[in-house]
């Protein structure tokens, strides 16, 4: 929590400095302290049902005027605080993880912290316009485009801010990267299970037909069943199996009710100069682009794809362990290495990723080809920048 804290505070107890919060009413009773004791410096909205009045301790504390309650058409679904120096915005933190105990300490979550004023004063736009006007702002012209951020050294990185007129803005740019991918999608969708249509289900559904390597996650196990031609999962759940698991894994914490996966973000081809990550607040679904306040960020960089890539990687790898563990019929058994071949009689451990079109063989050609020279496979299009 302390990370968190210290940046929320940076700096503000010196006059002239500022604070803009947007965040859903999920903050940490800390979080929320931290925010009040920045008194007159703090502007905030949170997200709640009407009315649009403050409780009276949020709105003493920062001055009336300074906080509102708001919900959009239905959620303020953003965690996002922006830092200024006198007027002028200078960095600004955003993404999935709520700012609360469970968002930081117990579910899977990622936090984008951009130290570029550019890009601190388009969220503060955006904010104003929450602010003011939360009922109307897919009318506004914040909502009605992508946003281009560039700068020298740095990767381009695009934004869109929602609710929109049309869920099409956004997550059509979402659905050509993933049909357009050329070796690889990885993705964690915290509510996938719940999206029945649009483009995110229209894409997913199509990937678990393709051939290119794909690892997906999803906090609950919903209408999903996405497996690979050679039958191989390509979608997991999360499932605590404090009963079943071998040690190590037996002594755990549960984590009590609640999600555990949380993240929203997919990437594609993360070895190729092509590579794209999309994240944010945005649950990729199109009641919530139509109807809450969120965040979605494209990411055009290897380096930050890979870092995510490893993400998913992490924790597909992670769950696809307890998945085989929730269905096996046998005993759990303390885990060994594998002896050698010649010792145990037994097929190396290696074998089975050298069998030809099945998701190990996809496996081992994506993470052992050295970056922009990556296995192709034939029946792959073209790759376009989806948000141009």
């Amino acid at each position: 929590m302390a990370p968190l804290l210290a940046k929320g505070g940076q700096g503000l107890s010196r006059p002239g400095n500022g604070l803009g919060r947007q965040i859903n009413t999920g903050a940490d009773a800390a979080v929320r302290r931290r925010y009040w004791e920045n008194g007159p410096w703090l502007t905030a909205t949170s997200g709640a049902k009407p009315p649009r009045t403050a409780s009276p301790s949020r709105s003493g504390s920062a001055g009336k005027g300074n906080v509102v309650r708001t919900h959009f058409k239905r959620l303020q679904h953003n965690k996002v605080i922006i830092v200024k120096r006198g007027k002028t915005p200078v960095k600004v933190l955003c993404g999935s993880c709520n700012h609360s105990y469970r968002g930081i300490y117990i579910q899977a979550n990622n936090v984008l912290l951009f130290d570029q004023p550019d890009v601190a004063a388009l969220f503060s736009k955006y904010f104003q316009a929450a602010f003011e006007d939360p009922g109307h702002f897919s009318s506004n012209d914040l909502a009605g485009r992508w946003h281009l951020v560039k700068a020298d050294g740095k990767p381009p990185v695009q934004f869109c801010f929602s609710p929109h007129k049309s869920a099409d803005l956004s997550l059509n740019p979402l659905r050509a990267a993933i049909d357009q991918a050329q070796t690889s999608v990885l993705y964690n969708i915290a509510f996938l299970n719940q999206i029945k249509d649009g483009p995110t289900s229209d894409a997913v559904a199509r990937l678990a037909k393709r051939t290119i390597f794909s690892y997906g996650v999803a906090d609950k196990d919903g209408t999903y069943e996405l497996k690979k031609p050679d039958g191989s999962i390509g979608l997991v759940d999360f499932a605590f199996l404090a009963k079943s698991a071998p040690e190590p894994f037996r002594t755990e914490w549960s984590g009590q009710k609640g999600i555990n996966i949380h993240h929203k973000f997919v990437v594609t081809d993360f070895g190729l100069p092509t590579a794209k990550v999309l994240t944010g607040s945005c649950n990729m679904a199109v009641g919530g682009e139509q109807s809450n306040g969120d965040h979605l960020v494209m990411i055009e960089d290897c380096r930050i794809a890979t870092g995510y890539a490893i993400e998913a990687v992490r924790i597909f790898d992670h769950l696809h362990f307890r998945d085989v563990m929730k269905k096996s019929k046998t005993k759990p058994k303390v885990l060994v290495l594998k002896k050698p071949r010649k010792l145990s009689g037994d097929p190396a451990w290696f074998e089975e990723y050298y069998v030809k079109e099945s998701q190990k063989e996809q496996d081992r050609k994506v993470f052992s080809c050295p970056f922009n020279q990556p296995h192709l496979p034939s029946s792959s299009g073209g790759n376009e920048n989806a948000a141009s």
